[in-house]
């Protein structure tokens, strides 16, 4: 699956005994299972509000694949809006042992000279919406701490469903702007429902609300998400317009995923 946008995919009942809290750890290495896909093209739009009135859209095509050897690369073209459009971006992160350069890089709209190599800001905002490039890759966590604090229900739509509630503390050297990330995972496809993110003396900096689910392939996927900017009054809803998972070498080369290639659409 693309670790570049979905987000926090962290027991299926059977793995808890009655009465006893399940690990986080079996947790996230469960649904990482569940959802580990070798590749993967879509097509996403985020779309900007301020109170009611509706901002900019923001679309994306994105293109991702995971080598044998565990190196994971993802790149991704703005097709909008107008001031952005052109613009592209790589991303490689090299498996245990791998030779391949690793990093981060960005072809700005109208330039002719690919930048970067180096690691990306977490805190960066996407593109201007209230996604910051952490928020889109949230893997990172991996690093943090992690722990169940409890469990309970969630009402989405007109269902209450059994969640578990996960503590996650980022590591200290993440970057992260974040002191906490607090979960509601969906017990039955172990999908985070609903994410807050908190920053220093646990004041809520961000709200990560899962708006609506698909089925496909056979994993349940996040395909409209809103995040709200609790500072700034702010909302971006990022929709998943398209996607295929697992999908043949060729509409995936290696070739388009160096930063020379940059130079030239993906397609």
């Amino acid at each position: 699956m693309s670790r570049l946008l979905l987000i926090l995919v962290l027991l299926l009942p059977g793995l808890a005994h009655a009465g006893a809290l399940p690990a986080a750890e079996d947790l996230m290495k469960k649904a990482t299972a569940d959802r580990d896909f070798s590749s993967s093209v879509q097509s996403l739009s985020l779309q900007q509000h301020k109170g009611d009135a509706p901002g900019a859209t923001v679309r994306v095509r994105s293109w991702t694949r995971q080598l044998d050897d565990g190196t994971r690369m993802a790149r991704m073209e703005v097709d909008a809006p107008s001031d952005y459009a052109g613009m592209r971006m790589l991303t490689v992160e090299p498996g245990e042992g791998s030779e391949r350069a690793g990093g981060s890089w960005v072809l700005w709209p109208g330039q002719k000279v690919v930048t970067g190599g180096q690691e990306y800001n977490p805190r960066a905002a996407f593109l201007r919406t209230d996604f910051a490039m952490e928020d889109m890759r949230m893997d990172e966590f991996d690093t943090g701490q992690h722990r169940v604090t409890g469990e309970g229900w969630l009402r989405v739509g007109d269902k209450d469903l059994p969640v578990w509630h996960i503590e996650i503390v980022p590591a200290a050297d993440s970057g992260s702007a974040y002191t906490r990330v607090l979960a509601q995972l969906d017990k039955e496809h172990l999908l985070p429902r609903r994410v807050e993110l908190l920053g220093k003396g646990g004041k809520a900096y961000k709200e990560l609300t899962v708006l609506r689910t698909e089925l496909v392939d056979g994993a349940l996927l996040p395909m409209e998400s809103q995040m709200k900017d609790l500072r700034r009054g702010t909302r971006t809803v990022l929709t998943i317009d398209d996607i295929d998972l697992d999908v043949p070498a060729a509409r995936v080369p290696e070739s388009i995923f160096t930063p020379d290639s940059l130079l030239t659409p993906a397609e």
